[in-house]
């Protein structure tokens, strides 16, 4: 089958160095909708005195906008705390470069998954007398880190390509009898990995440790039998999809709802749904941790989820309790939502942490092979 691919990430023996180097330096809701929320979340929490400056860095795009717009005011309106949005582009060089330089982050977005002695040279332990986690699942809190969001993969496909029967699991996408047409998946192992081992039949209860060989040997399969295209960003999936380069495959919760709003014409399958999550950390450097372990308290409580949820639809909320308080019909979009809760698959973050080096090596080594 002809594979068409798009470039290659780079991690691997490379990434490995900079991870090193890294720890050896630290020795769109409607507006009336978001500003609902926004006072919901506002006045659930008792004020309090101004205690300084937090910078909370994102992954940029229009979450950002939404956090300098919306987020950040009501945490200020919560706490008194004043809060400024920065962003960058997920990459360990740039935080090695704060940390090595100007020190102006507090709080960063992080989605990289590394060993946790590692991320002890970049974050302070999390205070638990501030940040206490309730309502958010402990698989998503370590030392370090604690749940920010959640990533939904999911089965997700063209409506016009399957008038009759429609592809809801792993197994189907790798059914290119049933179900034809070209495939899209991530260029990343972590995610890809686990749809491999679900469609080869392995129950979500017995994913992990990840049978690696048996993941690979899955992946071999669809790409024997099917034509796949491989994506790195979540523009270039749904630009797939949008324009018939690809007709079923994996998509990102979030875009896939964003792209139903503009008018894309895809759906995605709740069942099986890969739950990959985002963290907040507070850097070593970082003048202001008191007041940084505050947001990310107030951010994963269920007022800050909700408030997330509703002012960036598409954002998966952590903490169950946020359910409480959203609209009944963004809430069914949302794979976390309790009732969805024997249906998606949770990522063991502790297992793909200590295990996603040597992983990614594999990985890469494997999607040379084939490209």
């Amino acid at each position: 089958m002809t594979k068409r691919t798009t470039r290659r990430l780079t991690y691997g023996g490379g990434a490995l160095l900079a991870i090193a180097a890294l720890a050896g330096c630290a020795a769109g809701a409607p507006a009336e909708q978001a500003s609902t929320a926004a006072e919901q979340a506002s006045t659930a929490a008792e004020e309090a005195p101004a205690a300084g400056n937090v910078v909370v860095v994102d992954g940029g795009g229009s979450y950002h906008d939404v956090a300098s717009q919306t987020i950040l005011p009501a945490f200020t309106k919560a706490t008194g705390i004043d809060a400024t949005a920065a962003s960058y582009d997920f990459s360990l060089g740039a935080i090695q470069a704060q940390m090595e330089g100007a020190k102006d982050w507090d709080v960063v977005m992080f989605a990289a998954n590394m060993p946790e002695e590692m991320q002890a040279q970049m974050f302070l332990p999390l205070d638990r007398k501030i940040v206490t986690g309730e309502g958010v699942p402990e698989g998503l809190i370590n030392d370090y880190l604690i749940g920010s969001s959640i990533n939904g993969f999911q089965v997700t496909y063209r409506t016009d390509a399957y008038p009759g029967a429609k592809p809801q699991t792993w197994a189907d996408v790798w059914d290119c009898d049933t179900f034809p047409g070209t495939r899209q998946m991530m260029n990343w192992p972590a995610g890809t990995l686990e749809a491999a081992l679900l469609a080869d039949g392995v129950a979500a209860k017995d994913l992990y440790p990840l049978d690696l060989d048996r993941a690979f040997a899955s992946l071999d399969k669809l790409v024997k039998k099917c034509d796949v295209v491989w994506y790195n960003t979540g523009a270039d999936q749904i630009q797939n999809f949008a324009n018939g380069v690809a007709t079923i495959g994996m998509g990102w919760n979030g875009r896939v709802y964003q792209a139903q709003q503009e008018g894309v014409d895809i759906e995605a399958s709740m069942e099986q749904t890969i739950l990959a999550p985002t963290r907040w950390g507070v850097l070593k450097t970082s003048k202001n941790p008191e007041a940084a372990m505050k947001f990310i308290q107030w951010d994963t409580s269920p007022e800050g989820n909700a408030l997330e949820a509703t002012a960036y639809p598409g954002q998966v909320p952590v903490n169950s309790g946020a359910f409480d308080s959203l609209d009944p019909k963004l809430a069914e979009t949302l794979p976390t939502n309790p009732k969805y809760a024997d249906t998606v698959v949770p990522t063991d973050l502790a297992y793909l942490d200590a295990s996603f080096p040597a992983m990614y090596d594999r990985w890469q080594t494997w999607f040379t092979g084939i490209s």
